[in-house]
């Protein structure tokens, strides 16, 4: 892949992690959607001082604009281990457990439960 549709793959991605549209980041940056668009799909690279921008809006850094998913999966495992081996045996422990807990929750899949709650609202009360 190359390094301009990484980077547009990227900013689309925090884009829509931070529920901006298009047209409201264009704003933002004071560009037109257009070239928002173009740069996106890869098929435009933004300046230099737009690039900073795109961080700062993110809270990231523009070099993690660049990196492939591959590459950020590598980057959480590291910063994860680090955080790990700071703590004692029993609080790795502790934050493993957390953290299986919390993936088992963000993985449900709630979407069922969303419908029955519709049609039990237009449902008559039982006596």
């Amino acid at each position: 892949m190359s390094i301009l549709l990484v980077l547009g793959h990227n900013i689309a991605e925090q884009r829509k992690k931070i529920h901006l549209s298009q047209k409201d980041l264009a704003c933002q940056l004071g560009i037109t959607q257009d070239a928002l668009s173009r740069i996106e799909k890869g098929k435009m690279a933004p300046k230099m001082t737009r690039l900073e921008d795109f961080a700062k809006i993110f809270n990231c850094s523009v070099s993690f604009l660049f990196l492939t998913d591959f590459e950020k999966q590598h980057l959480y495992d590291h910063v994860l281990t680090e955080c790990l081996q700071r703590l004692p045996q029993d609080g790795r422990v502790a934050l493993v457990e957390l953290v299986k807990r919390a993936v088992d929750v963000m993985t449900l899949d709630f979407s069922a439960c969303a419908g029955m709650e519709n049609k039990d609202s237009d449902k008559p009360a039982s006596s």
